[in-house]
């Protein structure tokens, strides 16, 4: 039996020659190629690219769904004068990567949650959906956010709507869009939102 060693001797061996497209944030390419003797060699290209925008403007559309349930962006809730004029008690984060920022002044629940298809969102619809009820019931104002305000979070108040408004998938998914227009879950999502459809139709 060959080691260890010898096994990833041979499929190096067995291994593509490639070269590297590196582009930089300011728009020059350039090639790069590891040598045999593993030194690396750097070959400058035409810039073909005015390089990336960097996009720093804050994202500050903001959603009524419900009277009491709004729908927005991460930067929505990192903006103290929009949350206080709304009068928002509740956030409920869905979002990856963003803090919420002031713990103290707000009511905070963070299921933080991934954009993909194979992310399993139905499997936080019932925590979500309380947390938002909870808010509205005792009077406050709940914002739900993720970080554009359009998969993630629509998501979960489509989700809240079927459970606590008894709509179907449709109605849920057509009221929300009527609100904002923008919304748009990943496939996966709209999959298991149509399968929470299913699970509530049998409560």
């Amino acid at each position: 039996m060959s080691s260890l060693a010898q096994q990833l001797t041979a499929k190096k061996g067995t291994l593509r020659h490639t070269q590297t497209q590196v582009t930089t944030p300011d728009g020059q390419s350039k090639l790069e190629d590891m040598c045999p003797d593993g030194s690396r060699t750097v070959l400058a290209l035409p810039s073909t690219s005015p390089g990336f925008v960097v996009d720093t403007k804050p994202d500050l559309r903001f959603t009524h769904i419900l009277n009491k349930v709004i729908l927005g962006s991460q930067d929505v809730a990192h903006d103290l004068d929009i949350l206080t004029m709304n009068k928002v008690t509740h956030i409920l984060n869905v979002a990856t990567g963003v803090i919420n920022l002031f713990e103290g002044w707000f009511t905070y629940k963070t299921k933080e949650a991934f954009d993909v298809p194979g992310c399993r969102i139905i499997d936080i619809f019932d925590e979500c959906c309380d947390f938002i009820h909870t808010a509205v019931v005792s009077g406050g104002c709940v914002l739900v956010h993720c970080n554009a305000g359009v998969s993630r979070s629509a998501s979960i108040v489509i989700a809240y709507l079927m459970r606590h408004y008894s709509m179907s998938f449709d109605e849920a998914f057509r009221f929300v869009k009527s609100k904002r227009s923008f919304i748009r879950p990943n496939p996966g999502f709209l999959e298991q939102l149509k399968e929470y459809e299913t699970k509530l139709a049998l409560l």
